[in-house]
């Protein structure tokens, strides 16, 4: 229950004693205690003629008793006055200690007011220096025993609430005028100033650094007053900034995602955007380019790797893997599909073991048919030679470049070169060496 101050209410009561009043009755021409209501508190005053106290009371129905829950005043050294016999007079009244608060709103200056109308309170104040504020709530001593039920509160400074059919906000702050922010009346939303293109989120010490609006639909992110990107209803992410030589997305060691140029999208590694070291997604005719700068020989470009396992557990690979396919596809659209095209492939051959001296290794070039069906044409094989592939599905026969060549002598600079047809058959032709 709460406090329920009620106009004209006083009664008359012959308890004795320091403990709860049982009242006797309403004076002529005032209200009764039970104006207050059962189990809520009023603020009261009550005098035999000579002592007098001040207090919270509580009353209930049962027994028409007030109890006094708290002393604020008294005859009696702040303490409960203690009775004699006789009639005293309780009524409900304002206690100085709270009308003292309320005085001191008006203290400044004499253009202060407190004015009463339809059931608002109207305070204006006017403050001449700094570190001061109109209103001020704290706590004299720290609160204890607080709990609070799915993350809310039981205990809080102050509480601002309406009934559940109020169309009005529980809260509202403007700033010289302008809208700041406010609590949705419909629902528990708390609805910030928008379209404004500045960051209305901001830090006390940066506050043009936050997140902000600048349209209909979108939340916008500021740092030092500039759109750096923003989240729009289409569940995107865009970077308004991020240019050659800053990093829209990036680590503190410079490396990250950026905007290298029209239509370039580029990820740079430590020291690129200097050295120009960067892997370049292109919108133009170049989808993707890589580029490495570095005082050594031996750096390079691409490398792609193969394990059977995982990368933080790379474990053997087994003979015939693929370490490395590049392929061409094209799509049809008469079977709508995606079909394979020349390709470029990297193969481990020979046996391979777990050892330190490694593998032997194969670059095979092939194309494929009409029918789609994959064809090795080409192979620059790990023993040093050029291995021609039949065009069909096993890809047998082979001829071998510069070895196995027949007796037959031929001058410099000529040297033979051995081709096996499909059908098996041997033809050598002199090659310039």
């Amino acid at each position: 229950m709460g406090l329920a101050n009620k106009d004209r209410v006083k009664e008359l009561s012959t308890t004795t004693g320091t403990g709860t009043y049982t009242l006797a009755g309403a004076v002529a021409g005032f209200q009764a205690f039970s104006a207050v209501g059962d189990g809520n508190t009023c603020d009261y005053a009550a005098t035999d003629g000579t002592g007098w106290e001040t207090g919270l009371g509580t009353y209930t129905a049962a027994g028409t008793t007030l109890a006094r829950t708290t002393i604020y005043e008294s005859s009696n050294g702040g303490a409960a006055v203690n009775w004699g016999a006789g009639t005293k007079t309780l009524f409900v009244t304002g206690p100085a200690s709270k009308l003292g608060a309320l005085n001191r709103l008006t203290a400044a200056t004499a253009a202060n007011s407190i004015n009463h109308g339809d059931n608002l309170q109207t305070w204006n104040w006017q403050k001449t220096t700094n570190s001061s504020g109109g209103i001020r709530i704290t706590e004299n001593v720290a609160s204890t025993g607080g709990t609070s039920t799915a993350g809310i509160p039981n205990q809080y400074l102050l509480l601002l609430d309406t009934i559940a059919t109020s169309t009005a906000s529980a809260l509202v702050v403007k700033s010289q005028g302008n809208y700041v922010f406010s609590i949705s009346p419909s629902s528990a939303q708390i609805l910030l100033k928008g379209g404004s293109g500045t960051a209305v989120l901001s830090f006390a010490n940066d506050d043009d650094t936050g997140i902000g609006q600048s349209g209909a639909n979108k939340i916008d992110f500021y740092a030092g007053g500039t759109n750096v990107g923003y989240i729009s209803s289409g569940g995107y992410l865009s970077l308004v900034s991020g240019t050659t030589s800053t990093g829209a997305i990036s680590w503190s060691n410079g490396e990250g995602f950026y905007l290298a140029g029209t239509d370039q999208i580029a990820i740079g590694l430590a020291d690129g955007l200097s050295r120009g070291q960067q892997y370049l997604f292109h919108g133009g005719s170049n989808i993707f380019r890589m580029t490495k700068s570095a005082g050594d020989a031996v750096s390079h470009i691409v490398e792609a790797r193969k394990s059977r396992g995982e990368l933080g557990g790379p474990a053997v690979i087994t003979t015939g893997d693929d370490l490395l396919l590049i392929r061409g596809v094209g799509y049809v659209g008469a079977t709508a599909t995606w079909q394979n095209g020349g390709y470029i492939r990297f193969d481990s051959s020979g046996t391979v073991t777990d050892a330190a001296n490694g593998f032997a290794k194969d670059i095979i070039f092939g194309t494929n048919t009409a029918t789609n069906a994959s064809s090795d044409s080409i192979g620059v094989m790990a023993d040093g030679t050029l291995k021609l592939f039949k065009n069909d599905s096993t890809g047998a026969g082979t001829a071998l470049l510069g070895t196995n060549c027949p007796a037959v002598t031929v001058s410099a600079p000529y040297t033979w070169m051995k081709f096996t047809s499909n059908d098996g058959s041997t033809v050598y032709v002199p090659a310039w060496k």
